[in-house]
């Protein structure tokens, strides 16, 4: 990402925001700034309503071709669907005209395609297990000006999946699964740091915010901060702030993790995956650790808390922020810490692969239960600590 990134400043790409359809997985809104992007869109290929979309899994960044580089050729849908979309074809069969065919089957949740050879008439529709519908049939006609069919989702079961050929012409039938192509999403670019870095002028709409489904964040914070500037004086205390904040963004950086801001001397940062920010915060670690070995009068032990979930992203202070429970969570849990150890909130402890890393590292963990500052219920914490 970084490669297309670096390019799109150079002129070589340019960057597009859209909202994608969970049926069809194709632009229901298309921008060419964030600012721009609403956080709902009308999918007309699949009648579907995308509303309050979710940065991680409705909003697509796409990288094309500069109009500097060559001119902008809009590629044929057929074009598309070959490089965009594969298919597992479950069944076909050719309908005479005014003839009907009944499939039945057993549909699992996911993506689902109806369409005749050469996507002359198409239909996309969504099984998922949130859906209600007692109807168990799916009725496809085709008519002379195109497919018709009830839009919405289905509740994943057995279903006789009918199909019509309205037309005065012999049609090939095809049903089958949409498996996804590799994409880029939102957050994915939000959380990388060199877009931050590069675009930071890239910004939600101050009237507008994004459900975010699973993000983990990382809060960190000096201990002692106070007492540090009353004893080194501003200008030593400020150096070592400096040098801290220098530690904590590199290891931020290397383990795919985006700085969302600094308040004071505390550090809030962004991570796809559990054990990214893990793996940040445990190498933040032993960077410190080497940083106080070498400046033992001056020596920097920080405060910890991670923890992840669902929240909305926002544009807070001129830059791309997050928002809501889980944060204001993630935060209180950062307080729990007392400097040099880390505190992890229980569910992200049971993350896949977090309780290993933690114990391969040689850090020891603990458990409790903690009232916290601002939240209604008690909380699963972990305290993560190593000798040396």
């Amino acid at each position: 990402m970084g490669a297309f990134l670096i390019g799109t400043r150079q002129g070589i790409f340019d960057l597009e925001w859209s909202i994608r359809c969970p049926s069809c997985f194709g632009p229901a809104d298309v921008q060419e700034e964030l600012a721009a992007l609403k956080n709902h869109a009308h999918c007309a290929g699949c009648r579907v309503d995308i509303d309050n979309a979710a940065l991680d899994s409705e909003v697509e960044v796409c990288f094309k071709v500069g109009g500097s580089v060559r001119p902008d050729e809009p590629p044929h849908f057929t074009e598309i669907i070959k490089a965009w979309v594969t298919f597992d074809f479950l069944q076909k069969k050719e309908v005479a005209p005014g003839s009907k065919w009944v499939y039945d089957a057993d549909i699992p949740a996911g993506p689902y395609k109806v369409f005749t050879d050469g996507f002359r008439a198409r239909a996309a529709f969504l099984v998922e297990a949130a859906a209600k519908t007692p109807d168990k049939e799916i009725r496809f006609d085709l008519k002379e000006n195109g497919l018709e069919w009830h839009a919405g989702a289905r509740a994943p079961g057995r279903y006789a999946i009918r199909f019509r050929n309205s037309t005065a012409s012999p049609v090939n039938f095809n049903f089958a699964r949409a498996l996804e192509a590799p994409w880029v999403s939102g957050l994915d670019v939000a959380s990388n740091q060199l877009f931050r870095d590069m675009f930071s002028g890239e910004l939600i709409s101050a009237d507008a915010s994004f459900s975010v489904k699973n993000i983990v964040l990382l809060f960190t914070d000096i201990r002692g901060s106070t007492d540090l500037y009353e004893r080194r004086g501003d200008a030593r205390a400020y150096a070592l702030v400096k040098e801290h904040f220098r530690i904590l963004f590199e290891s931020v950086r290397r383990h795919n993790g985006a700085v969302v801001k600094t308040i004071g001397d505390a550090v809030m940062a962004s991570f796809l995956t559990p054990t990214d920010a893990m793996a940040a915060i445990f190498d933040a670690h032993d960077r410190f650790e080497i940083f106080n070995e070498r400046s033992s009068e001056n020596p920097i032990v920080i405060k910890a808390g991670v923890h992840g979930g669902a929240c909305l992203a926002v544009t807070l202070n001129d830059a791309l922020d997050y928002f809501g429970r889980m944060v204001n969570l993630a935060a209180r849990i950062q307080g729990e810490s007392r400097g040099g150890d880390i505190v992890v909130s229980r569910t992200l402890h049971g993350s896949a692969g977090v309780g290993k890393m933690a114990s391969d590292l040689g850090w020891s963990a603990s458990v409790k239960t903690a009232g916290l500052k601002g939240i209604e219920d008690e909380v699963g914490l972990v305290v993560l600590t190593r000798g040396r």
